[in-house]
């Protein structure tokens, strides 16, 4: 920023001499200041005295070489920035991906959890997927070909086209396996489950309105 500012202020004064050496108004005069320094020489302005030709030979030289080294200076720094903002964009990429293989550590630990107090309770350990309520035409397509896919053996993983049974675990349970992962419980559950049990609480719901009804009739 400092040369910058000394190259335009040279450039003011080399201005300011050679409206006064040539006889030129101050716009012509910068003009003729800016060609010089940038070594263009259009040659419709030229020094016509022996003071105006010394002058411009040592301020061109001088001059060519401040221009130089701002140009150098502003290219070290675009330079500098975009390293910068390539090494952040690089440490963000490694920041997710390390917060990416965390979690799915988490998830594995907590995974193995969940599966050892399935298999403790003697519970069914893996269950059909979620599947969705929608009645459009994608939808349907989409259970179908999942529920050909799920009926495809597969003798290396028995959790092919299945979720765990985590209805099986009362929230205590989920939580505390959680804790074994060291994770938040509300990161590792998937939002399906919260559906799921919304729907179950709707229906229980709709049962205990259904008892209370026919009680009542024959009451």
């Amino acid at each position: 920023m400092i040369m910058l500012m000394i190259l335009f202020i040279y450039i003011a004064f080399g201005s300011l001499i050679n409206s006064f050496l040539l006889s030129l108004s101050f716009i012509n005069a910068l003009y003729f200041t800016v060609t010089t320094i940038e070594t263009i020489g259009f040659g419709d302005i030229v020094p016509d005295s022996l003071g105006s030709r010394v002058f411009i030979c040592f301020y061109a030289a001088f001059g060519i070489v401040n221009l130089a080294v701002v140009v150098g200076m502003v290219q070290e720094t675009v330079r500098e920035g975009l390293q910068i903002g390539y090494l952040h964009r690089l440490q963000d990429i490694r920041e997710r991906r390390r917060a990416s293989k965390r979690r799915k550590h988490a998830e594995r630990r907590w995974r193995s959890a969940v599966i050892w107090r399935l298999r403790d309770k003697g519970a069914t350990v893996w269950v059909r997927k979620y599947r969705s309520t929608s009645n459009s035409l994608w939808a349907k397509m989409k259970r179908r070909v999942f529920s050909v896919t799920e009926k495809i053996p597969h003798p290396l993983d028995h959790s092919r086209g299945k979720r765990l049974n985590l209805e099986a675990l009362t929230h205590p349970e989920l939580k505390a396996a959680a804790m074994e992962a060291g994770v938040p419980l509300d990161t590792l559950l998937p939002p399906q489950f919260y559906e799921a049990q919304m729907q179950n609480d709707n229906d229980d719901d709709n049962v205990d309105d259904l008892g209370v009804s026919i009680f009542s009739a024959f009451v």
